[in-house]
């Protein structure tokens, strides 16, 4: 049985390679099989680490949004005749099965989503190839064309199912595309525990407490957020207040991204002059050049507050106590799925007014069921392969 899982595995948003990863390694486990073949539906053969992408993207912003979805169309359509074609026609030559997912897949961003889900399914639909989406979040967010290209994709004849990673995903699904018959699959990540990256990394004292405090950049968050999130309550003086609070009971901060560019730009520009400034007390984590690096990175912690969706999904899954502020509603209905609603905040201000509250609740209340997750795997991917 030969799979291909097409997504965007080479983000340079780790988070989306470490989805990657548990999928690759649930089939490894579940299929034994290794014919799982990467598709990039960017056409991306490795994590980006183009440096200028931060001030790129602080231009791009700045463009009205018929422009910006005008140049995401040109740039991908020329990307897709030159480079994608053939890209898609070798990646599913001989493929058995297609998966596709998971991440924030079904969403707008200017049209970047719909367009590449829209090519990919064009080819699926060329090779005869059945396709299952797994495990996706839902927007709610959508320009009229972007709906009409992803309403495409979902009545594919090429999709045989579809399953979206929370609740919001699944009424979202049925609000905006009229697409009811869904199965609700956790996100891939909560498996991280089953591969192989169960060690400490962290150089430190034996008994040192370390907390990782995962920076954002939050102009970029917001440019795909549903949630409007005011630079004043996220400000440099948040991040200043939790190191120096963490500084005062002990506790050593280590400053990491999720890999993104524009987050890494934010966190050496303005974090840590900042920090310096107020001669606080911290330690960074150089950029991650993998995700396994990042899955290693975050279980150094003994305690997590990050603004990315899949540092705290990761940490879920190892049993770390996590903490975030909600930018987006995606990442409060990842908390509410796990019952964790007192550990979401509306933003950094809020959670900063909050810590002693966390400081006094660090040992988790609920551990996951990861074999649980796996079966349900196990369900949806083996139901149309004859097991």
């Amino acid at each position: 049985m030969k799979y291909v899982l097409a997504a965007v595995p080479f983000s340079d948003n780790l988070g989306d390679g470490v989805i990657a990863d548990n999928l690759i390694g649930f089939l490894r486990r579940r299929e034994k099989t290794d014919e799982v073949i990467l598709c990039d539906i960017s056409y991306r053969a490795k994590v980006s680490t183009f440096k200028s992408k931060g001030s790129s993207m602080g231009y791009f912003l700045l463009l009205p949004s018929i422009i910006r979805q005008i140049v995401v169309v040109f740039f991908f359509l020329g990307k897709y005749i030159t480079v994608g074609r053939g890209y898609l026609d070798s990646k599913l030559s001989g493929c058995d099965e297609l998966l596709i997912g998971g991440g924030q897949l079904i969403s707008d961003v200017d049209m970047n989503f719909p367009l590449k889900l829209y090519f990919l399914i064009k080819h699926a639909e060329k090779h005869n190839i059945k396709a299952s989406i797994v495990s996706v979040g839902v927007a709610s967010r959508w320009s009229w064309l972007s709906k009409k290209l992803m309403k495409r994709v979902l009545t594919s004849k090429s999709i045989l199912k579809v399953s979206v990673r929370d609740e919001l995903s699944k009424k979202n699904l049925a609000n905006y595309f009229d697409l009811v018959d869904v199965e609700l699959l956790p996100d891939p990540a909560l498996m991280s525990s089953l591969l192989s990256y169960n060690k400490r990394s962290l150089a430190g004292g034996e008994h040192e407490k370390r907390l990782g405090l995962g920076v954002a950049n939050l102009r970029g968050l917001n440019y795909s957020s549903d949630i409007i999130n005011i630079q004043q309550d996220n400000s440099i003086e948040c991040f200043c207040s939790i190191v120096e609070k963490s500084n005062a009971i002990n506790y050593v901060v280590y400053l990491f991204t999720n890999g993104a560019i524009e987050d890494e730009v934010f966190l050496h520009e303005s974090i840590i002059p900042a920090l310096n400034t107020r001669g606080l007390a911290f330690r960074v984590i150089p950029r991650c050049n993998s995700s396994s690096e990042l899955v290693k990175v975050i279980l150094g912690f003994d305690m997590l507050i990050s603004y990315r969706l899949h540092a705290n999904i990761i940490a879920c899954g190892f049993n770390i106590p996590f903490f975030a502020v909600g930018w987006d509603n995606k990442v409060v209905s990842f908390f509410k799925s796990q019952h964790r609603e007192d550990c979401v905040f509306k933003s950094l201000k809020d959670l900063d007014l909050s810590f002693n509250r966390i400081i006094g609740m660090l040992q988790p209340k609920i551990k996951l069921d990861i074999l649980g997750v796996e079966l349900k795997y196990s369900s949806f991917i083996e139901a149309d392969n004859g097991h």
